[in-house]
C-alpha cells in the first residue's frame, strides 16, 4: 500500500471484517499508511430484493477531508423480488 499514495480510497468487504480483531489490525494498516478511516455496514436489502450486508471503508489522507465526509442516506425501498421480476405488476399495485 505505501507504493501508492491516493488521495481517497473507497474499499468494500465483508462483514466479518469488523470483528474487534480483525479491524484493529485493518485500520492499524491503514493508518500506518497515513489514511484516516470511516466504516459504515450497508445492508443491499434497502435497495434490491437480497440480504447482502456489507463494509464500506471511506479512507483519506487529509483530516479535513475525512472530517467533512458524510456517508450518503439511503432511501428504504425495501423492494421485493416480484418488483424486480413483474415490474408492470408492481407498477399496477401501487396505482
Amino acid at each position: 500500500m505505501s507504493a501508492c499514495r491516493f488521495r481517497a480510497l473507497l474499499l468494500e468487504n465483508v462483514r466479518g471484517l469488523l470483528h474487534p480483531e480483525v479491524w484493529a489490525e485493518v485500520e492499524a494498516h491503514l493508518a500506518a499508511a497515513g489514511y484516516s478511516v470511516c466504516a459504515r455496514e450497508f445492508d443491499a436489502a434497502l435497495l434490491v430484493p437480497q440480504r447482502r450486508r456489507r463494509v464500506y471503508l471511506a479512507c483519506f489522507r487529509d483530516a479535513e477531508a475525512a472530517a467533512a465526509f458524510a456517508w450518503p442516506a439511503l432511501p428504504a425501498l425495501r423492494r421485493s423480488a416480484e418488483d424486480v421480476l413483474d415490474p408492470a405488476a408492481a407498477a399496477a399495485a401501487d396505482l
